[in-house]
């Protein structure tokens, strides 16, 4: 499974990449490792072997400044243009692209004491711009895009698109949809 997983990844990158020279070729990317150190750390953490996954999840923050927690599942697919992230999700989706300075967690309690409810759920094919902040037990819909520097803190539906200072555009508009109650004038996502 980590590596039907891993291959999502390296082809994401390499969509060419289709042979085990392609693999190890795509293994010396600088965007490619730090997915490869997570997928690691997700293997032994799967399999209760907690000390070693702490390792490589510091190894991971040492080398490249991306903080995953162990428990964050992440699909197939993903895309760290950069490095410098914190992923504290509960869960994201296949083919997220995650950019530099991304933080994704809890809102609020002790960083070493809270659940994964706490933590956001993270939509498939969703894209998450330099210093988005994506925090609370929200869930992003698939497709969701979230633009640099917005801060979001409630849950998004799919499709949608977030540009600070909050402003939600809805993609695929449809007039009859202008007349429905849930189409709401802008408003701050902070304040919701």
């Amino acid at each position: 499974m980590m590596f039907a997983t891993l291959y999502k990844d390296v082809r994401r990158l390499y969509p060419e990449c289709r042979s085990l020279g392609g693999l190890v070729k795509a293994g010396f990317h600088p965007r490619i490792q730090p997915i490869i150190i997570y997928r690691a750390t997700r293997w032994f953490y799967e399999r209760n072997m907690h000390r070693i996954a702490r390792f490589f999840a510091f190894l991971n923050l040492i080398l490249y400044r991306v903080e995953i927690a162990l428990a964050t599942e992440i699909g197939g697919g993903l895309f760290l243009p950069h490095g410098n992230a914190v992923i504290g999700a509960k869960s994201v989706g296949e083919n997220a692209t995650i950019y530099q300075n991304v933080t994704i967690g809890h809102l609020t309690g002790d960083p070493y004491t809270f659940t994964e409810e706490e933590r956001p759920t993270i939509g498939d094919d969703v894209t998450l711009y330099a210093g988005c902040v994506v925090a609370g037990p929200i869930r992003i819909g698939d497709g969701v895009t979230v633009g640099a520097n917005a801060v979001v803190t409630r849950s998004l539906a799919p499709g949608l698109t977030v540009l600070p200072p909050q402003l939600v555009i809805a993609t695929d508009f449809d007039a009859e949809d202008a007349s429905k109650e849930e189409l709401r004038e802008p408003q701050s996502a902070s304040s919701h």
